[in-house]
């Protein structure tokens, strides 16, 4: 396995564009200076043994793909402290002690276009709350998957589920569980026709099933 520390040098492999360290033994914290990797666009940290925050300086990266999940990284995780990652594909966070209102301001995420907006959200498994707005729903038309379920004890999003979600007409997943979610369920989830699994048990929705949940 690899071990040891990210080195703060790796800064002078300027045309660096990706790094995939996932299931290793790579720890400590991710290094500040890793910012001036202006042309860094994929990292993959998955299952690694790291502590520490995002440094705000990695807010102007143009991050694609970030995936740093099953690790021990903190503090708070917010689309709008990130600027630089508006055109992110993939977000794969989960099973950390991020926290913060996650999808209470999706910042500047790309709204779709030609090469797509985000498809990934998987964030489970953190300290995450706060509500889901229509807002920074808006600015996912591309979702695919969003994974919010299993926050640590005394954490969970709340609020409603929006009726925007029903214009995610891409969304396959939606996973909830166990959260503050509370309401009722949007009326025109039949809009939701790649829709392939819907779960949020564990949470304070009431009401009945919308009729049009029967035309997916």
């Amino acid at each position: 396995f690899v071990s040891g520390t990210m080195p703060p040098q790796l800064t002078r492999l300027r045309h660096l564009s990706a790094m995939g360290l996932a299931a290793t033994h790579v720890s400590g914290t991710i290094p500040k200076q890793w910012s001036q990797l202006t042309k860094l666009q994929l990292l993959n940290l998955f299952s690694g043994s790291l502590s520490g925050t995002i440094p705000a300086e990695w807010g102007g990266l143009s991050m694609f793909n970030f995936i740093v999940s099953n690790s021990s990284l903190s503090g708070m995780f917010s689309f709008a402290a990130l600027p630089g990652w508006s055109g992110l594909k993939k977000v794969d966070i989960a099973g950390n002690n991020f926290s913060g209102a996650l999808l209470e301001d999706c910042g500047q995420l790309h709204a779709g276009g030609l090469n797509g907006g985000l498809a990934t959200i998987k964030a489970n498994g953190n300290r995450f709350d706060g509500s889901i707005s229509d807002s920074c729903i808006s600015r996912l038309p591309d979702l695919q998957d969003l994974l919010l379920h299993d926050q640590q004890a005394g954490f969970g999003f709340d609020g409603f589920l929006p009726e925007e979600l029903t214009q995610l007409t891409r969304l396959q997943n939606l996973v909830a569980i166990g959260n503050r979610l509370s309401g009722t369920l949007p009326r025109n989830l039949a809009n939701l026709s790649n829709l392939q699994v819907m779960a949020l048990a564990g949470n304070r929705i009431s009401g009945s099933v919308p009729p049009s949940l029967a035309a997916i």
